[in-house]
């Protein structure tokens, strides 16, 4: 069966969005836990501040799954509700439409420089 990700749909409110690390390649397995990609969201939507609301959200695996692809490359904007990867529940599986969204979570994050440097 093959599953997709998508933004979560907080992203609605005209928030700028990128995808600022990936943490699988194609073909990797992510179990539970896993993390699969982090994005920066800038809620200023064009609003002068002297500290802008950006946050850092990493989005986490909640069942196990195989990555298939990466709709979106890390530097690249995105749009709320865009997908974000395709994966499957089996490593073999033919390509098919995506039956549904699979389990995620997602958890804001501290950013630090190093961590955007050092993945795949």
């Amino acid at each position: 069966m093959w599953l997709r990700v998508s933004l979560p749909p907080f992203a609605a409110t005209g928030a700028s969005i990128r995808i600022a690390q990936r943490h699988a390649a194609t073909g990797d397995r992510l179990d539970r836990g896993a993390p699969l990609v982090d994005i920066t969201v800038d809620f200023s939507a064009g609003v002068f501040r002297d500290c802008p609301p950006v946050m850092t959200f990493r989005i986490v695996m909640q069942e196990a799954a195989w990555l298939r692809h990466l709709e979106i490359l890390p530097g690249e904007a995105a749009t709320p509700d865009a997908p974000i990867a395709l994966l499957s529940t089996d490593a073999t599986s033919a390509p098919e439409p995506a039956a549904r969204e699979a389990r995620v979570t997602m958890a804001s994050i501290l950013h630090h420089d190093d961590w955007w440097t050092s993945g795949a």
